[in-house]
């Protein structure tokens, strides 16, 4: 059975009056940068396991999105994220939208075992 995360963040709502330009308010974590995005065939051929699914629902820009997202999968020991949906809603304000994203979260082994 799955295990099914879902994680909201509304942080550019949190403060009304003074929209978030240029630089992200979220930093990724150390090591998260290392999470890779691929589909499921390649990730089942190169014997990697789903540890299960994450839901991330975010108002904001997608880079923030993809930078919960991958801190998430780092938090839970995952090495590969397969993206499942991807739904993008433009707001009123000028700079945010509403996303919700959905992938599966895989562990694969380090190095895959060879014949003599």
């Amino acid at each position: 059975m799955l295990a099914r995360q879902a994680i909201t963040d509304t942080s550019a709502n949190e403060n009304s009056n003074s929209p978030r330009k240029g630089k992200s308010a979220i930093e990724p974590f150390s090591g998260s940068q290392k999470i890779k995005f691929s589909n499921y065939t390649n990730s089942q051929l190169a014997g990697c396991s789903v540890i299960g699914v994450i839901e991330v629902l975010h108002t904001g820009s997608v880079g923030d999105a993809v930078t919960i997202l991958k801190n998430e999968a780092h938090r839970v020991n995952a090495n590969i994220l397969v993206p499942v949906k991807m739904k993008q809603v433009t707001t009123k304000t000028e700079h945010s939208s509403n996303i919700k994203m959905e992938a599966r979260m895989m562990k694969c082994p380090l190095k895959l075992a060879r014949g003599n």
